[in-house]
């Protein structure tokens, strides 16, 4: 499977959304404009800039499974999206809560993952990106945000 992340505020089940589509309130980007950002959007909208600029194609991801179809080596090719909590909503059960608990050092360490990709190719000097990580992992660390990546698994039986 193949994975993206993200915490832009959309209502759709798009991969730029970052809730489940049963998420509630979860709507598209707010109307006021006095809503602060969170760092961990702007942190994660660098990281599609820079490997955009990179030359990756980040984006690519949400076309794996019409690619594995069109491949027509593999039969009964299933997509399919599971959402992992990084920060669950309130109110979440505590399956969910424990499940956040132990996939948020790995979110974490993805984050940290990405500092040479931003300062090779996000424009960043070390101190600004030293400042921007830091106000994301507050916001991941804090709990305060809810958040959900979401895995996209396609599977097939080889033919």
């Amino acid at each position: 499977g193949s994975s993206s992340a993200s915490t832009s505020s959309s209502t759709s089940s798009s991969p730029s959304s970052p809730f489940p589509p049963s998420f509630p309130g979860g709507g598209g980007r707010s109307n006021t404009s006095t809503e602060q950002i969170p760092a961990l959007v702007h942190f994660l909208r660098a990281v599609v800039r820079a490997s955009t600029a990179a030359g990756s194609h980040i984006s690519s991801v949400g076309h794996l499974g019409a690619f594995v179809q069109r491949t027509y080596q593999f039969k009964d090719v299933q997509v399919r999206d599971v959402w992992v909590p990084v920060n669950p909503q309130p109110g979440c059960d505590p399956q969910e809560r424990k499940l956040a608990a132990e996939f948020r050092p790995a979110f974490v360490g993805f984050l940290n993952s990405c500092s040479p990709l931003l300062l090779s190719h996000g424009g960043y000097t070390a101190t600004e990106l030293s400042s921007l990580e830091d106000a994301a992992r507050i916001e991941i660390m804090g709990g305060k945000v809810p958040m959900y990546v979401r895995f996209i698994c396609v599977t097939g039986i080889k033919i």
